[in-house]
């Protein structure tokens, strides 16, 4: 399972057309979210009963090492390919945000995976932005970003956003690429936070405006020109910070 999952990565990350061509398929979304569902229920079942994986673990290859290289594996792959939709932006990249969103119904453990898969969706969009066609723009279009301080390609392709919708698309991307652009994003921010009120957590120290990383507000409107980024590299949740929740939790 393990190689097949290194080689579908390798795969959609050699090229632009390949990524397009595994993310136009159908099932791949169901397929995979499943997967991540069996192996983190197996990683759960192996945290919450040592004895018994103890025990099966001389007649069974897959320990607990490997389960949870299978889930870093499987999260990488739902990742990469989740943000290649989202930067297509669109009524795809909708539409693949709420199928990802709906298949948390399908398994016990789905919110549980949801979760897991939005860590990563969020890190990747960190890593590599929210724009498709980056490599098109001008120098004119970059002149204004400092690609040595400001290196998150997220943070660069904000900008780039929101400078051709506060311009009315005089300045940056072309006007309908901006505006995919951010209704793709703002409904992935509503089903992140969504998600995360569900799960009993807050969102609100986002919004607490004597803290640093809380959202600007406009001197003029009194609204939020939005929450402000923070200047490291955002990191998805792994196997491993997933197993030490696990055990701080007690449940499985």
């Amino acid at each position: 399972t393990q190689q097949w999952l290194m080689d579908i990565i390798l795969l959609v990350k050699s090229s632009r057309k390949s990524i397009a061509l595994v993310s136009s398929l159908e099932d791949w979304q169901s397929s995979l979210f499943h997967l991540v569902s069996h192996t983190v229920e197996e990683l759960s079942a192996q945290q919450t009963n040592p004895a018994n994986d103890a025990e099966q673990s001389e007649s069974d290859p897959e320990t607990e090492a490997s389960a949870g290289k299978r889930l870093d594996l499987c999260l990488e792959l739902y990742s990469t390919l989740l943000g290649h939709l989202l930067r297509e932006s669109g009524e795809q990249a909708l539409d693949a945000v709420e199928h990802a969103a709906s298949l948390q119904r399908v398994c016990v453990n789905g919110q549980v995976v949801l979760l897991l898969i939005l860590s990563v969706l969020c890190a990747d969009l960190f890593d590599h932005g929210t724009l498709l066609e980056v490599g098109s723009l001008t120098a004119e279009d970059w002149k204004d970003i400092d690609l040595e301080q400001d290196s998150l390609l997220l943070k660069q392709s904000a900008k780039l956003v929101t400078d051709a919708i506060l311009s009315n698309g005089t300045e940056g991307l072309d006007m309908n690429d901006a505006i995919r652009s951010w209704r793709s994003l703002r409904h992935l921010a509503e089903v992140v936070v969504a998600l995360v009120s569900k799960s009993g957590l807050g969102v609100v120290d986002l919004f607490a405006y004597n803290k640093h990383r809380a959202s600007a507000i406009d001197s003029i409107t009194g609204g939020l020109h939005g929450i402000r980024l923070a200047e490291t590299r955002l990191h998805g949740v792994s196997s491993e910070q997933y197993m030490e929740m696990i055990d701080r939790a007690g449940v499985s």
